[in-house]
C-alpha cells in the first residue's frame, strides 16, 4: 500500500491461516486516499470483512475493454486516458461527469476499469453506449478472465488455497506483517507448490462445467475449478486445481457428464500469455 499515487496494485485479502478470505485491487489515489475494489458477486461478504478494518462503498464501476476502447474513450470526452500507464489510475470526466479510471483489466484486452459516483453512472452508461460500447455480461467476462488464467474467488480461491498454490506467492510482502504471514512463512518453508493450471480440451463440443474430476494415468489428480468456451481460442478452456505437476504439457481426461475428454495441461493461459495484449498502448 506504500506505491506512489496514482498506482493501481492487485493483491490477497488473506485469514490467520494464509489462505484467502478475497482479493482485491487498491488504487491509491492521494497520500491518503485509497479505493478498494472486491469481486461484484462478493461485495456483501467482502464488505463484512474488511469493516472491521473500517471500509466503506458508494460508487458504481464500469470495465471499458477491447479494441475500440480509446475511440469511446475520446468520444466521451475523455482522452487523457489513453495517457495512463498500466496499472496507473487518474481522473477524467464523461459526460460531463467526474470519473477515476484504472488502466487495467480482468478480461486480458487494453482497457480500463472507471469509477464514478453511483448518481452518475446512468449518465456514463448513456454516453458509452452512444459512443459505441456494448454491454457484455458475466458469463463473457468468465470465458475471457478463463483464457487469461485469471483466478476468482469462490472457485480457484478459497479458504482452503494459499497464494503458493495459484502462483501468485511472489507478489506477498516480504517485510511488512499482514494477516496470515506467520501462516505463510511456514508455508514457504514447506516449499508448497503450485497447483492451479490451465487445461484447454481438444474436443471443441465438450461441454464442461467446472468441479469435473481430472484423470492422469488411471489416478484422479484433481478437479476443474471454473470452465467455459474460449471465443479467442475457440476451445472449451478450464482452469483446475491438480495435485500432480508431472502432468504439465501433458494430456489428461477430464469427466464431463460421465464422458472422458482430452485436455492438456499447461502453466500458462491460452490466451495471449505474455500479455502484451492488455499493457500495450490505446490508441484512438
Amino acid at each position: 500500500m506504500d506505491k506512489s499515487p496514482g498506482t493501481v496494485i492487485y493483491t490477497a485479502v488473506l485469514n490467520a491461516r494464509g489462505t484467502y478470505e478475497t482479493d482485491i485491487t487498491a488504487q491509491r489515489i492521494k497520500d491518503d486516499h485509497y479505493r478498494l475494489f472486491v469481486g461484484t458477486a462478493s461485495i456483501a461478504r467482502d464488505l463484512a470483512w474488511l469493516q472491521s478494518h473500517t471500509v466503506g462503498y458508494d460508487v458504481s464501476l464500469f470495465g471499458l475493454m477491447g479494441p475500440n476502447a480509446g475511440q469511446i474513450a475520446k468520444a466521451c470526452g475523455a482522452p487523457e486516458l489513453l495517457e495512463l500507464g498500466y496499472f496507473k489510475v487518474g481522473p477524467a470526466h464523461i459526460a460531463d461527469k467526474h470519473v477515476r479510471a484504472a488502466r487495467m483489466s480482468y478480461v486480458g484486452e487494453a482497457g480500463w476499469e472507471i469509477t464514478a459516483k453511483w448518481e452518475y453512472a446512468p449518465a456514463i452508461y448513456n454516453a458509452l453506449t452512444a459512443a459505441g460500447a456494448k454491454p457484455a455480461g458475466l458469463y463473457a467476462q468468465t470465458s475471457m478472465r478463463v483464457e487469461k488464467g485469471f483466478a476468482a474467488m469462490g472457485h480457484e480461491l478459497d479458504a482452503d488455497t494459499t497464494p503458493f498454490q495459484t502462483g501468485m506467492g511472489n507478489r506477498l510482502k516480504k517485510s511488512a506483517p499482514f494477516v496470515g504471514k506467520e501462516a505463510l512463512d511456514a508455508v514457504a518453508a514447506a516449499q508448497q507448490t503450485r497447483s492451479l493450471v490451465t487445461l484447454i480440451f481438444e474436443d471443441p463440443t465438450a461441454n464442461p462445467l467446472g468441479h469435473e474430476p481430472i484423470y492422469f494415468e488411471d489416478k484422479i489428480i484433481g478437479t476443474t475449478t471454473t470452465a467455459a468456451f474460449g471465443y479467442r481460442i475457440g476451445r472449451p478452456v478450464a482452469l483446475a486445481h491438480i495435485d500432480d505437476l508431472s502432468a504439465t504439457a501433458q494430456v489428461v481426461q477430464v469427466q464431463v457428464t460421465g464422458k472422458s475428454y482430452a485436455a492438456k495441461v499447461q502453466l500458462e493461459p491460452a490466451f495471449d500469455p505474455n500479455g502484451s495484449r492488455m499493457r500495450t498502448p490505446i490508441h484512438a
